[in-house]
């Protein structure tokens, strides 16, 4: 209705271009759901096996799709289009601060992976003798510090209320006091500076 109110030029151009846009995608989903239905009910019922759990997980996701309509209430409430608009304009900020933090993960991920590594390294040097031995890291070590990824993981974790930043610190007392120290720095660092700069930076923009 909208289409033929405001003339082509009007709907895709207009003031409300950006909410028509998004009322064509709501709608649009909204059909490709209905003949996902239809395709279900016909010829869905015809295949087995990994063809029709694919059609299946097909019509569940254009499904959980219908829970985009609730945006539609933001062009009535103001407060609330305000709202997500300043959340949209911090975007930017938000990818390099991603970027700052994957940095900030790597590099500390890797200076305790390696400490660590090193340490298991000794331990299965001194188990079998062989200076050629495969690291062999007790549990707690492996939970947290086993690869680059889990590292980075545990280190994400610790400053967002994931786990306790303690309870990772602490077999890297086993380690050395360069792993204990190296893992403070890093908590000062992200907590006490890169996470404030960061929302001074938000309240900024």
């Amino acid at each position: 209705m909208k289409f033929f109110a405001y003339g082509c030029s009007g709907f895709w151009r207009g003031p409300s271009s950006g909410w028509n846009i998004f009322d064509f995608v709501i709608v649009a989903l909204s059909a490709v759901e209905t003949a996902l239905d239809l395709f279900a009910k016909t010829i869905a019922s015809e295949m087995f096996g990994s063809d029709a759990l694919s059609v299946v997980r097909t019509l569940r996701l254009a499904r959980a799709l219908r829970g985009f309509r609730a945006f539609r209430l933001v062009r009535h409430f103001s407060a609330l289009r305000a709202l997500i608009l300043s959340i949209v304009s911090t975007i930017s900020s938000l990818m390099w601060t991603l970027v700052l933090l994957v940095i900030l993960f790597y590099s500390f991920g890797v200076i305790l992976m390696q400490l660590v590594t090193d340490y298991c390294r000794y331990l299965a040097i001194e188990t079998v003798g062989d200076v050629n031995a495969i690291p062999d890291c007790p549990a707690e070590l492996s939970r947290f510090w086993s690869s680059i990824r889990q590292s980075m993981l545990t280190l994400f974790f610790s400053i967002t209320s994931g786990i306790s930043w303690s309870e990772a610190m602490n077999p890297l007392e086993d380690v050395s006091m360069l792993a204990v120290a190296t893992m403070l720095v890093y908590i000062t660092l992200s907590v006490f500076t890169i996470l404030n700069v960061v929302t001074g930076v938000f309240v900024n923009t």
